[in-house]
């Protein structure tokens, strides 16, 4: 033991561990429900902190736009550039809504329109060795897009 303490909360490092995925120094969800009767009905809001694209894991130095960004791929300079395109990536949001109506006791419908609001996710150059332009860590949910489910549930 070195007795060095490596800190990566708020970057994209450890890339070695996470397939730079990154280290968010902040996620979080908040639910809520609501039943009256027969009904039920939900909502869920996901957030997930923006974060540094530096690896500091291949010695980048967060915080240093011009020399931190992706110094293991150098995903976020342009061709032949030498301004970084992007330094940091921006928080992710995301809401589902949901709804229950039991029936009786043996039949149930429900439905889920997840990402309501349609959100895009928010690029990242660098996020997964650069191969989506998105992190599929915390947005994959936001590249999908809105979608519906609906079904019922018997139980006999």
């Amino acid at each position: 033991d070195t007795g060095v303490v490596e800190r990566y909360d708020g970057t994209l490092s450890p890339c070695d561990y996470t397939s730079c995925s990154g280290t968010p120094k902040w996620r979080g969800s908040l639910e809520n429900s609501f039943t009256k009767g027969k009904l039920s009905l939900n909502a869920t809001v996901y957030y997930t902190a923006g974060y540094d694209l530096a690896e500091v894991d291949s010695g980048a130095v967060a915080g240093d736009c011009l020399n931190a960004a992706n110094v293991g791929s150098g995903s976020v300079y342009p061709k032949g550039g030498a301004t970084p395109i992007a330094c940091k990536a921006k928080a992710t949001w995301n809401l589902d809504v949901g709804a229950r109506l039991k029936v009786n006791d043996h039949f149930t419908i429900y439905g889920n329109i997840l990402n309501v609001l349609g959100i895009d996710p928010p690029f990242d150059p660098s996020a997964a060795y650069s191969i989506y332009q998105y992190n599929p860590s915390w947005a994959q949910a936001n590249a999908v897009g809105r979608y519906f489910r609906v079904g019922a549930k018997v139980d006999f």
